[in-house]
Parts: structure tokens; C-alpha cells; sequence
């Protein structure tokens, strides 16, 4: 059959082509959809088939997009770091697994119409094969002659597949509302919950809509695509290069680089991981009895372990960390440590993300949290850190005893000491003993050199422990 009869014949198979009330799914796809169309009309076939699949690409890529930027919304930062991995170049088939299954185990997101909706799109793709038929028909090879009756075939399942994966996902659609007022930020709403912002995920320019097409890897840039142009566009990046330094430590430091950038590596974590590793040093016992008197004495509060430098500090809170040897594991703690040392190589910027990294790693049940967990904010006013630490701590320590049965928490804050000047406003994150509830618990370590005149020192002076050691002395608080 020529092109010019299949393609009248294809017209006419209403049948195969879906139609609704165009308020269903975003402005763009109605816009991609009429051009396919209007390719079928014109007895274009080349056209209608590219068409067709641009519009594969743009409905899993949309979808996964609005997703990521509902992640950031909710501060699920561990959920887009999926889009940061290096390992994945996010080619069609990226979209098509890796964003919905990442999506999908987070409570917040899974449950919601989104993650029932990219659930759907990622087992009908799978089953209609989508990947294969655009990387076997176009992606990997040369496009099949339009006289070959298997070409047209092949065509005419896959229009079928589409009209029938639309219906199947409609339902779910109507509840992701894209809010599209001129001279407003790019939003959408879901399940008739709160507006949250598209951008950097989705960027409406005019009557353009562009959506995340890649990042670079040699600067903070990435592109944007464009489906009504064709044409890709690279703009500022810095969130997802930083979200990418954070997880994937893929920006080095070289010998142009500095201990005053944000960034840094993978290799040199792992570095200070040996560095401070405890078996390659003197344990201090009399630490550990004096910490152990305080949990047992006191039900809540912050402490402070003050003693010379070289001492074992660092080495004594790596021993209490979850990822050493469990030493209050079995006493129904769970403990983690932030060594201030580090901040070095690292922006004081990444300190409350960081936090949210410890505790959602649970090393010592070999497991990690996901989904929509507790965020410490960094712009925060300072008389309102230390209410949000506790109410930061609160709620993983719900999340706990839930899961793991384990109600009390030690947070250590090693170092502090080593804040440079510019960063030592973090202090304020450090809640007041009495704000603390029933099995909370912060230590606070300090070199007991004189630091007169400085802000940590003026810090210690003010702040009010309930208990305080100084070296071999001890001070009741």
C-alpha cells in the first residue's frame, strides 16, 4: 500500500486516535498531538512518525520532570539526585525506568496521582515496547522505507498503543493541574494540594515550553529542550551541580581548585573517613564513662566535651557513630556524628544536607530512609535554627522508633573549634537544653585552648548545658 492510501485509511480508523476535551494533560502535549495530525492529514509519513515519537519521549520525560520538581518542593533532595547520577546519561530508556521506580518509593510522591501516573506510563512502555521500537526504528540504526508493510504495521500499533496508554492514564492526569498565568512562574498543583514550581525542571519562555534535557559535566550549565523548536538551549544549573557534588562527589579538586570552593570529591571523603577511623588510634575510656554517666543521668539535653587538642575527640565521637562499632546501638540509641573539621572542604551551605544524609542512612541495619523526610532549612533567620533542630530531631527520631524500634538520639557536633569565622553562625542551629524532649540528646566538642575574643568562645560562655567537662575536670551544669 502506498504512503498517501495508508495514511487516508489511518485518518479514517477513528478508532485509533484519542480525543477528549483538551484539559487533560499539559498545553504542550495538545500542541505535539495536533502536529501528529496534522502530519497524518498532509500524507507526510516521515513526519508522523518522528512525530509519534517525539510524543513517547515527551509524555514519560514531562511526568518524570514533574516529579523531580515536586521532590525538590518537598526538600526530598535524596529522590533528584536521581536526575544528578552520572552513571546515567538519561537516554529514552532512562526516562522510562529509572524516574518512575525512583519516584514511586517515595511516600510522599508514589501514592499521589503522579506516581500512580508514571507507574502506568513505565508498564505500558514496557509492555508495548516502546524503547525498542524507537531505538530499532530511529535511534540506532536508519529509518525502515515507508513501502515496507511491516514499517506501516509496526506504525499503526504503535498510534494504538499510544490512544490506549492516554485513556488508561487520563483518570490520574485530571488531578495534575499546570497552572499557566502570564507573568507567573511555571506551576502545577496535584491531588489538589498546594502550587509547587516547575523550574529548573520545566521553564515556560513565552508561548515555549523547555524541559530538562541534560547537564554538563565540565561546568554548572545544562540544556534545556525545546519539543516545539527542536532546539536545545544551555542555561544556569548550580542546583542540580551542587545536588550532584553532594551525592556523587563528581567534581574534583585539582591543583587549580581550593579548600574555599563548594564542592568536593568523592575520593577525598573517603580520605577523611580514614583519617579520623578509630582504629588507628588510642581509645579514651574515661570519655565513654563520662558520656555514658551523662545519658544516664539526664533524660534530654546538650552536653559539652572540652579537652586539649590531640586528646581523641574525633576518634572517641567515630566510635559512637552508627557507622563505627555501635557502641550505644545496643542500649537502644542511635547515634551520628558531624565533625566540624571537614567543613574545610566542604561549604557551610551543605551542613543542614548533610545532616539529612546521616540519619537517613541507618547503617547500622544496613538500610536507608526514603521518601519525604525531615529537612532542616539553611535560611532561617538565627533565633529560629535552634527550634528547627529540634523539630528536625523530633522527627526522626518518630521516624525510628516507628521503624526501628529505637526512641533515643545522639547528636555529636564535633569541632567546633574549627568553624573559620564566616561560618560560625551555624552555632545557632544548636538548640537550648530545654527545648529538648524525653531522649534527645547533643554533644558539643571543643578544644580547651583559650579562644578569647572569639564568637565560639563568647558561644560557650552564654550558652546553657546541663552538663560540662573539661578535660579530667567536670563542671555540673
Amino acid at each position: 500500500m502506498e504512503n498517501a492510501t495508508w495514511l487516508e485509511h489511518l485518518v479514517q480508523k477513528k478508532e485509533l486516535w484519542y480525543c477528549d476535551g483538551q484539559d487533560t494533560f499539559p498545553p504542550l502535549f495538545y500542541q505535539l498531538y495536533s502536529k501528529l495530525q496534522q502530519f497524518a492529514s498532509q500524507k507526510d509519513l516521515y513526519g508522523f512518525f518522528l512525530q509519534l515519537r517525539d510524543i513517547f519521549e515527551f509524555l514519560i520525560r514531562w511526568y518524570d520532570l514533574t516529579g523531580f520538581a515536586l521532590a525538590a518542593y518537598i526538600q526530598d533532595m535524596d529522590t533528584v539526585s536521581a536526575l544528578c547520577d552520572p552513571e546515567h546519561a538519561y537516554s529514552f530508556g532512562d526516562w522510562v525506568q529509572i524516574p518512575p521506580s525512583k519516584l514511586k518509593r517515595s511516600p510522599s510522591i508514589g501514592s499521589t496521582s503522579l506516581g500512580k501516573l508514571l507507574e502506568v506510563l513505565n508498564r505500558h512502555y514496557n509492555k508495548a515496547k516502546i524503547v525498542s521500537w524507537r531505538n530499532e526504528s530511529i535511534g540506532h540504526g536508519a529509518i525502515q522505507p515507508g513501502t515496507s508493510q511491516d514499517f506501516l504495521d509496526t506504525l499503526e500499533g504503535k498510534l494504538s498503543d499510544l490512544t490506549q496508554c492516554l485513556s488508561t492514564v487520563a483518570p490520574m492526569a485530571k488531578n495534575i493541574i499546570y497552572h499557566d498565568t502570564p507573568g507567573t512562574a511555571y506551576s502545577c498543583s496535584i491531588d489538589n494540594g498546594p502550587p509547587f514550581p516547575l523550574e529548573p525542571f520545566i521553564y515556560r519562555v513565552k508561548d515555549d515550553y523547555r524541559v530538562l534535557d541534560s547537564l554538563h559535566r565540565g561546568n554548572n550549565s545544562g540544556k534545556v529542550l525545546s519539543y516545539q523548536t527542536g532546539k536545545r538551549t544551555s542555561i544556569d544549573m548550580s542546583f542540580l551541580h551542587e545536588l550532584s557534588s553532594r551525592y556523587y562527589g563528581t567534581v574534583p579538586i585539582t591543583v587549580e581548585g581550593s579548600f574555599n570552593d563548594t564542592v568536593f570529591s568523592g575520593k577525598l571523603d573517603a580520605v577523611l573517613q580514614h583519617f579520623h577511623a578509630s582504629n588507628r588510634y588510642w581509645k579514651q575510656t574515661h570519655y565513654f564513662a563520662w558520656l555514658f554517666d551523662c545519658l544516664s543521668k539526664y533524660s534530654h539535653g546538650v552536653f559539652l566535651l572540652r579537652s586539649e587538642s590531640g586528646t581523641g575527640k574525633s576518634v572517641f565521637t567515630d566510635q559512637l557513630d552508627g557507622s563505627g562499632k555501635q557502641a550505644l546501638f545496643s542500649q537502644g540509641f542511635i547515634c551520628r556524628a558531624y565533625h566540624f573539621s571537614r567543613m574545610s572542604v566542604r561549604p557551610s551551605s551543605e551542613f543542614p544536607f548533610a545532616l539529612g544524609d546521616l540519619f537517613r542512612r541507618v547503617s547500622e541495619c544496613e538500610d536507608e530512609l526514603h521518601g519525604q523526610l525531615p529537612a532542616l532549612t539553611y535560611q532561617l533567620p538565627p533565633e529560629q535554627r535552634g527550634s528547627a533542630m529540634t523539630a528536625f530531631l523530633q522527627a526522626f527520631q518518630a521516624l525510628y522508633k516507628r521503624t526501628y524500634g529505637h526512641s533515643k538520639m545522639l547528636l555529636i557536633l564535633d569541632g567546633i573549634d574549627h568553624l573559620a569565622p564566616e561560618d560560625t553562625h551555624l552555632l545557632n542551629f544548636i538548640p537550648n537544653s530545654d527545648s529538648l524532649t524525653g531522649g534527645l540528646y547533643i554533644l558539643v566538642t571543643c578544644s580547651s585552648t583559650p579562644q578569647q575574643g572569639t564568637f565560639q568562645q563568647d558561644f560557650l560562655d552564654s550558652f546553657s548545658y546541663f552538663r560540662k567537662s573539661f578535660g579530667a575536670d567536670e563542671q555540673i551544669g
